[in-house]
């Protein structure tokens, strides 16, 4: 049997470390992400000072443990395009994303929604559903492991036991595009959430890589008539 190949990642799932959101509500930290910017140490000593100080059974550890989970929680507000980190990762802007959230900050079920849209459109919130569906509908059962396979088999690498998946899951369930628990995904809320409807969704996964990019390219750009492909 010749050796396999080893896989060619193309990008990584979305880091999500420590960005529960049983742990706080995303409003209140993006309120820190206002309040300290630029500097990205003040905001780290601020989400661990409200949300993770004193974490750890070994008194000598807790202070490194709460360091280092507010600085995964940091680094997950990067990766979810809430903040961009800057200047070899010392300093942060908030995101234009950020704003639109914290205008909303009244109707957290808007918060929500409008948070599940991004993940769907703008990571793998979308791809991770209909992973989830294409497994049931072999009759198979949807765990993190088969789930984690399932995307590194993609070229997205995601480190196995991460907890990326699961976070990524909840934030989606806040908006209803899962139930409160498990994998049963609400597609009637996916077709709400992004005004499209299923045959339209088959119909993009039957597109290559490329064609996606291209595709999301001219929705990012509003094309709206004829342009040539060089300026896309």
């Amino acid at each position: 049997m010749p050796p396999q190949k080893p896989t060619i990642y193309k990008r990584r799932f979305t880091y999500g470390d420590q960005f529960d959101p049983e742990k706080f509500a995303l409003t209140d930290i993006l309120q820190l992400c206002v309040q300290h910017r630029p500097d990205r140490y003040a905001l780290q000593t601020a989400i661990r000072a409200r949300y993770f100080e004193g974490h750890g059974r070994d008194p000598a550890q807790r202070e490194e443990n709460s360091t280092k989970m507010a600085m995964n929680c940091v680094l997950s507000l990067n990766a979810y395009g809430l903040i961009q980190l800057a200047n070899g990762g010392k300093k942060y802007n908030y995101t234009e994303l950020t704003r639109e959230l914290l205008a909303l900050k009244d109707d957290q079920q808007a918060v929500h929604r409008r948070f599940a849209i991004h993940i769907l459109t703008k990571l793998e919130g979308l791809l991770l559903a209909r992973l989830i569906e294409n497994i049931r509908a072999r009759g198979e059962q949807v765990t993190l492991e088969y789930l984690g396979e399932e995307i590194n088999d993609l070229g997205i690498k995601i480190p196995p036991n991460s907890t990326y998946i699961s976070t990524m899951r909840e934030w989606l369930a806040l908006a209803g595009v899962f139930r409160s628990t498990g994998y049963e995904v609400n597609w009637d809320v996916i077709y709400d959430l992004l005004n499209i409807d299923a045959d339209i969704i088959d119909e993009l996964y039957k597109l290559s890589p490329e064609q996606k990019f291209f595709l999301l390219s001219l929705v990012n750009l509003d094309i709206r008539g004829f342009t040539p492909s060089n300026k896309i």
